[in-house]
């Protein structure tokens, strides 16, 4: 691993509705505008596991008896570390067991067009448990990068409402839900 590059993944956690993704998007466009240097990308899981997809994981377990929807976003941070082990030059590339959820993930996510030295990965999504953000910690500890936090702590009532303008709303039950588990 050379390190003459930077990588830094940036987990952005809260209720949806919170601002993670209209912050996340701003941060990589100012990387893009500002900071030549850097290749800024977005993993946003509301792109990479689309809601009627979702909703047929979360009933599903496989031969394991893991659910399913467990298991696609287990191959999401699989994703995130063949992107970091090929941005650092790393030999050591896990191809994820799901083949859709790396379609889906390069689908969404850019690779950069450019050549740079710093990479900030933000991954963007409610990361309600511990667990979830775990895994990107661990990571960060695989390759020995830097790792941030960022969390939206938002009103009920203010995430319900910019929740109804959002194209795929997220039901009501679920942002309720996820306020009481914080």
């Amino acid at each position: 691993m050379s390190r003459s590059h930077r990588v830094c993944i940036l987990v952005l956690n809260g209720l949806p509705g919170s601002g993670k993704t209209t912050h996340a998007r701003a941060l990589i466009e100012t990387c893009e505008l500002r900071m030549p240097e850097w290749n800024c990308v977005g993993v946003c899981y509301d792109e990479i596991l689309p809601k009627d997809v979702e909703k047929d994981l979360v009933t599903n377990c496989n031969s394991k008896g893991i659910s399913k929807w467990k298991e696609y976003r287990q191959n999401i941070v699989l994703c995130v570390d063949n992107y970091i082990a090929s941005f650092l030059g790393s030999a050591e590339t896990r191809v994820p067991v799901d083949h859709i959820v790396t379609v889906q993930f390069n689908k969404s996510v850019a690779y950069p067009t450019k050549s740079a030295e710093i990479l900030v990965i933000i991954i963007d999504d409610n990361m309600y448990f511990k667990g979830m953000r775990y895994e990107y910690f661990q990571l960060a500890r695989k390759y020995q990068v830097a790792f941030a936090e960022v969390h939206f702590d938002c009103n009920v009532d203010v995430a319900l409402s910019r929740n109804k303008d959002r194209v795929e709303p997220v039901s009501s039950e679920v942002i309720i839900d996820h306020k009481s588990l914080s």
